[in-house]
């Protein structure tokens, strides 16, 4: 899915694959979230047997949800805002009212926040200051685990892969010039 497309930020050598993501997976690799089109209830399974042990009901359908890099936070994006949820308690922590998705950095010292559907970027993870925005109308969607790829919708009918590290590499060109 991702190899076939040339994404205009990263370098035409690279080749990605679904696997450079983690779209579904856990860091524990023992529990799977599931949820079904407009419920607000995402429950949590334990592998092997798909067991449940919890059921998260949110304030609005769920979006998207995401493991923070150590497993002790869960994300659920609605479009009434991001809940927070501590994995070992599976006890609501926390909401972000001003944002309606949220990816982790596998640093864990950044977010992906979007605003709203036309406004997002990196953020620090705990001020929730913007870092780096994203042109409007673009999406962050999945990052690769090693944090230099970022997969984004741009105006909701096309997919870009950026390669962040020479984004980073321009933006220091730029700025020190």
């Amino acid at each position: 899915m991702f190899a076939n497309r040339r994404p205009s930020l990263a370098h035409q050598e690279n080749r990605l694959s679904v696997n450079d993501f983690r779209l579904l997976s856990t860091p524990a690799h023992d529990k799977k979230p599931f949820y079904t089109t407009f419920n607000r209830c995402l429950r949590i399974c334990q592998l092997p047997g798909l067991s449940e042990v919890a059921a998260l009901t949110n304030y609005a359908s769920v979006g998207s949800f995401d493991f923070s890099p150590n497993g002790n936070e869960l994300a659920i994006s609605t479009c009434k805002g991001v809940e927070l949820w501590n994995t070992a308690t599976w006890q609501r922590t926390g909401v972000l009212t001003n944002f309606i998705s949220l990816l982790y950095a596998p640093d864990g010292k950044g977010l992906w926040l979007a605003h709203d559907f036309r406004t997002a970027g990196l953020c620090d993870a705990q001020r929730l200051q913007l870092k780096l925005p994203l042109p409007v109308g673009t999406l962050p969607l999945a990052v690769s685990p090693n944090g230099r790829y970022l997969a984004a919708s741009v105006d909701a009918c096309r997919l870009q892969v950026w390669d962040l590290f020479e984004v980073q590499g321009h933006l220091a060109r730029i700025f020190h010039s």
